[in-house]
């Protein structure tokens, strides 16, 4: 049983028009009026003011003209009378002949996605046409009399002639030639190389696809066979000449079964060190959008050179003047504080309250205490007697 190719929400459609490439590439970028003011309208997979960035995955320009065609021959034989005519494809017979084959053959090899034309390669004798259910249809009506009297001649005819074979008409075989156009698509690749002919072959042995035929011809058409040369396209790898990648500084390569042009900020993905976005122009190569604010900014053709920003220097000043201004501030507070404490200090020397070697001793005029000791007392400073004292 053979799976028919229906999937083409991912296949290109055929274009061999060239000005959709340069409108592509176009670096006039459209535009479009919206409340008095204008703005780009660029074309699919290109953005920025001036249309001149693109993504980093692209479409290629694919030359399907240039690419070979998967075909297949396909074999009818058409229960007409051959003509020596259709010797000469170019003769006006077999002009006649092949406009009608071809004009049914395309309806029917188009159910096949892709398809590109049907040629008509050769008209050969077929078959011997059998007329004997034609000849009984008629006989049937006919007298006994006529019936004998043919019969008569029939049976002359046998006896004076050599081969009567030779001489009964015999039908055209007619070759013809079904192209399909690859697609930059590795499954449909495949599926033409692999699955087309047995496609074919299930619907050209429809009932009712041959019925069409024979309709047009007004006579019993067969289908023979369908045959497939070898392919010259053999895998995706095989479209590579035939791809072109238009964006400057992209390169083609095979993603996810498909021919795309790569980017070179997808090919270097830390091309601005991880310090900026970057971008693919069409016309120059990568660029680099360095990341900036207000504290710190990367320049540089990659982003690799830093500097601080404004807001940077302003908070460091700052943040130095106001330690300055508060380390003044704390110097004054401990400076009147020191100051208030010596304040004390000197007004308590000068009143005698810490004068230990002559007040804070001197019991001079307190009067004599007897404290109930023998012997009298006589109020006198304390002096020790150092010589007493034995060091």
């Amino acid at each position: 049983m053979t799976t028919r190719f229906t999937d083409t929400t991912q296949i290109d459609s055929v274009s061999t028009d060239s000005d959709s490439t340069e409108s592509k590439i176009s670096s006039k970028p459209q535009t479009t009026a919206t409340g008095g003011s204008t703005t780009p309208y660029c074309q699919e997979e290109i953005y920025g003011d001036d249309c001149n960035y693109g993504q980093n995955l692209t479409t290629p320009d694919v030359d399907y003209s240039a690419i070979p065609t998967r075909k297949a021959n396909i074999t009818l034989d058409i229960k007409i009378t051959f003509l020596d005519a259709y010797n000469d494809l170019l003769s006006n017979a077999s002009i006649d002949f092949i406009k009608k084959l071809q004009m049914e053959l395309e309806v029917l090899c188009a159910e096949v996605p892709h398809f590109q034309k049907v040629v008509v390669i050769n008209l050969l004798e077929g078959s011997v046409i059998d007329s004997s259910r034609r000849k009984e249809r008629s006989l049937q009506s006919e007298p006994k009399f006529q019936l004998f009297k043919k019969f008569i001649m029939k049976l002359k005819d046998l006896l004076t002639k050599a081969d009567v074979t030779e001489l009964r008409p015999r039908s055209v075989l007619a070759t013809s030639r079904a192209e399909y156009v690859y697609q930059n698509n590795a499954t449909q690749i495949q599926w033409l190389n692999d699955q087309l002919e047995g496609e074919l072959v299930r619907i050209f042995n429809e009932d009712d696809n041959i019925q069409q035929i024979s309709e047009a011809f007004s006579a019993s058409v067969l289908f023979k066979k369908v045959s497939s040369p070898v392919p010259q396209i053999m895998s995706i790898m095989d479209l590579q000449p035939f791809i072109n990648c238009s964006f400057n500084n992209y390169t083609a390569e095979v993603i996810d079964g498909r021919w795309q042009c790569v980017g070179p900020c997808m090919k270097e993905l830390d091309y601005c060190n991880g310090h900026g976005q970057c971008l693919n122009d069409i016309n120059v190569g990568a660029v680099c959008n360095c990341y900036s604010s207000k504290i710190s900014k990367y320049f540089g053709p990659r982003c690799q050179h830093f500097r601080w920003g404004p807001a940077f220097y302003g908070a460091l000043f700052g943040s130095i003047a106001a330690a300055l201004l508060m380390a003044a501030v704390v110097a004054i507070v401990v400076f009147l504080v020191k100051q208030r404490r010596c304040g004390s200090w000197n007004r308590a020397v000068s009143t005698g309250f810490l004068d230990f070697d002559e007040d804070y001793f001197d019991f001079t005029g307190t009067g004599r205490y007897n404290l109930g000791l023998a012997g009298s007392y006589t109020a006198e400073r304390f002096r020790p007697y150092l010589e007493n004292i034995d060091t």
